[in-house]
C-alpha cells in the first residue's frame, strides 16, 4: 500500500532487490544496479512505475516465484518505492567547478521467506583483535554465517589483568546476519588502564551455539620500556664493573703472595753488611795501629 498525502498525483518507480547484511550488522537492501540472485530476481511487479492520485492510497501487487532449484534456507529481500529525482540548484564559486545536489527519496518493504528443507545453523569466527588509540581500546571480532538460516548473535568481552580488576564489555549487537554474510562485531573500552598485562576473552552466543576465543591483552607505554632498558643497561654495566674489580683484586693478591720474603735476623746482629777481602789479591781489612815511637 502506497499513500499520497499531497494535493497532486505522484508518479513513483518500484523495483525488487535482494537483502544483505552490512559490515556493522544492520539489514540493508541492495542497489537497483546490483545483480539480484534470490528474492530480488524472484519478485515480479505489474509495472516499473505507478501513479498515486492526490490524497489517496494505492495497492501495489507483486508475484513471488521461488524456483525449484532454490536451496533450503532463509532468504531476505524487499520492494523499493522511489520518487523521481528532485533537481537541486547549481552552485559555483571562484575557481571551483559547478556543484549540483539532486535528491532521491526511497522507501522499502522487507520480504522474508524460508525454503523448506534441512536447516543448518552454523556461525564461524575469525581472530579477536584489539587496537589502542589514545586512552581508548577498540576490539573487533569478524564473524560469518556459514549456514542457511538467519542468525541473531550476541557477544561479550572479559578483560583480565594481573595488575588490575576484571572489566566486562558488550559487543555491539547486530540486527541479524543473513546466510553467507560476513560482519565485524565491535566493542570499545573508552578509558584503558595506564599499563595492561593480561588477556581478553570473548564469548559468542547465537542459535548455532556458544564459541569462546581469547587473545593477549598487554601494553606498556614506550617511555616506560625505554626507562626499563636504561635501568637494565645500568645494572649490566655495574655488574661488569664489579666483576672487573674483583678480578683485579684477586690478581693483585696473587702477585703479593708470589713475592720472596726476607729472612729474619738474630738478636744483636748488625744490619751493616760485613766486608770481606780477598786474601790473595787485597790488603787486610784490619787497620794498622799507629807506632808508639
Amino acid at each position: 500500500m502506497v499513500s499520497n498525502h499531497t494535493d497532486a498525483a505522484v508518479t513513483l518507480f518500484n523495483y525488487a532487490v535482494d537483502g544483505q547484511s552490512t559490515a556493522q550488522g544492520a539489514f540493508a537492501l541492495a542497489a537497483q544496479a546490483d545483480a539480484q540472485s534470490n528474492v530480488g530476481s524472484w519478485v515480479t511487479l505489474g509495472a516499473e512505475a505507478i501513479t498515486v492520485p492526490a490524497n489517496s492510497d494505492l495497492s501495489v501487487p507483486f508475484r513471488l516465484n521461488v524456483p525449484l532449484t532454490a536451496t533450503p534456507g532463509d532468504y531476505a529481500g524487499g520492494i523499493i518505492i522511489q520518487s523521481p529525482p528532485i533537481q537541486g540548484e547549481t552552485t559555483t564559486s571562484t575557481g571551483d567547478a559547478a556543484l549540483r545536489l539532486d535528491v532521491i527519496q526511497r522507501q522499502g518493504v522487507r520480504i522474508y521467506l524460508t525454503v523448506a528443507g534441512n536447516a543448518t545453523t552454523r556461525l564461524s569466527h575469525g581472530g579477536l583483535n584489539w587496537e589502542r588509540s589514545g586512552d581508548a581500546v577498540s576490539f573487533t571480532l569478524p564473524i560469518q554465517n556459514t549456514g542457511n538460516t538467519i542468525l541473531y548473535p550476541k557477544a561479550s568481552l572479559s578483560l583480565n589483568s594481573v595488575i588490575g580488576a576484571t572489566t566486562e564489555l558488550q559487543f555491539e549487537t547486530p540486527e541479524s546476519i543473513l546466510p553467507g554474510a560476513t560482519l565485524t562485531l565491535q566493542a570499545t573500552l573508552p578509558q584503558a588502564a595506564f599499563i595492561q598485562l593480561g588477556s581478553a576473552d570473548a564469548t559468542l552466543v547465537s542459535e548455532a551455539g556458544t564459541e569462546r576465543m581469547n587473545t593477549a591483552f598487554s601494553y606498556v607505554p614506550w617511555w616506560i620500556i625505554l626507562i626499563g632498558l636504561v635501568l637494565v643497561l645500568v645494572l649490566v654495566f655495574g655488574a661488569w664493573r664489579a666483576a672487573l674489580f674483583v678480578r683485579r683484586a684477586r690478581l693483585a693478591l696473587a702477585q703479593v703472595a708470589q713475592m720472596p720474603r726476607a729472612e729474619p735476623r738474630m738478636a744483636g746482629e748488625s744490619a751493616v753488611p760485613m766486608v770481606r777481602g780477598d786474601s790473595d789479591n787485597s790488603e787486610s781489612a784490619v787497620p794498622e795501629r799507629p807506632s808508639g815511637r
